[in-house]
């Protein structure tokens, strides 16, 4: 069965040549396993000329406001227009797969999900140096070297994070709770807000097999936590995700009588359209 990836880009026209590199490092680590590749480019800049050779490819190109950078809207713009298959594979374009990932992941869980929607995210090392390759093992080398050559499987002595906003989505439940929160216009906390919100519904499960550990292509950051958009947006997300639990987790109210406190996106009245 194949799988959709979706990869969200919106970037500045200074930024559009890095992040074309750092996107087909991750695409050349995942096209032969078994996927269909999705684009929603929400840039100013159309970037059809770079990609329109990848094989199979959907693409969608819909401006929106270039700031603030809103990553939550252009990941829902993507799913309503390009995701077809049952589940996706929601990426970043920084992410370098193993050979094996989707075929291991597949195995793993395809009777979990046969049963009930099920949202899956795995774990992801940051590397300290652009790395430009599209061989997996020249990232895992380089985290060996940076771990003075401990293996890369050694859970204990090299640190790995928890990819949060990566990973397979249940599109159903994903449409259900009208996705991303697009009051969040930048970054910090929209991905763990709509993962709490989506887990209401579906099994949650943070993998950690090494197997499915997945390398974060470094980049400078493109935001200043004193920003005032950035410290708004990170207010929302806090408020939010303290009212859920508060209300669902310590209080113990049933979901299906409160199903409107996760579904975002309510002032929108036709937020199926674009």
């Amino acid at each position: 069965m194949k799988i959709d990836v979706l990869y969200s880009f919106q970037y500045q026209d200074n930024e559009i040549y890095s992040a074309i590199n750092r996107l087909f490092c991750s695409i050349n680590s995942i096209i032969n396993q078994n996927v269909n590749i999705c684009i929603c480019n929400t840039s100013e800049t159309d970037i059809w000329k770079y990609i329109k050779n990848i094989k199979g490819l959907r693409y969608f190109h819909c401006p929106i406001d270039t700031y603030p950078y809103c990553k939550t809207k252009t990941i829902n713009i993507g799913v309503k227009k390009l995701v077809k298959t049952s589940y996706f594979l929601l990426s970043d374009i920084d992410l370098v797969y193993p050979p094996d990932y989707i075929e291991i992941l597949f195995n793993k869980y395809k009777t979990m999900m046969s049963l009930m929607p099920i949202r899956v995210v795995t774990s992801v090392y940051n590397i300290n140096k652009t790395l430009i390759s599209n061989n997996f093992q020249d990232y895992v080398n380089e985290v060996n070297l940076e771990n003075q050559n401990k293996k890369f499987r050694d859970t204990q002595r090299i640190r790995f994070d928890i990819s949060s906003g990566n990973g397979l989505i249940h599109k159903n439940t994903f449409m259900y709770i009208r996705g991303y929160d697009e009051d969040i216009k930048r970054y910090s906390g929209e991905d763990e807000l709509f993962n709490l919100r989506i887990s209401f519904l579906n099994k949650y499960i943070e993998d950690l097999q090494f197997n499915l550990r997945t390398i974060h292509i470094f980049h400078p950051i493109e935001y200043d936590i004193k920003d005032l958009t950035f410290q708004l947006n990170n207010k929302i997300c806090k408020g939010r995700i303290n009212y859920l639990q508060r209300k669902f987790i310590h209080n113990k109210f049933k979901i299906k009588e409160h199903i409107k406190d996760i579904i975002a996106n309510q002032n929108q009245k036709n937020w199926e359209e674009i």
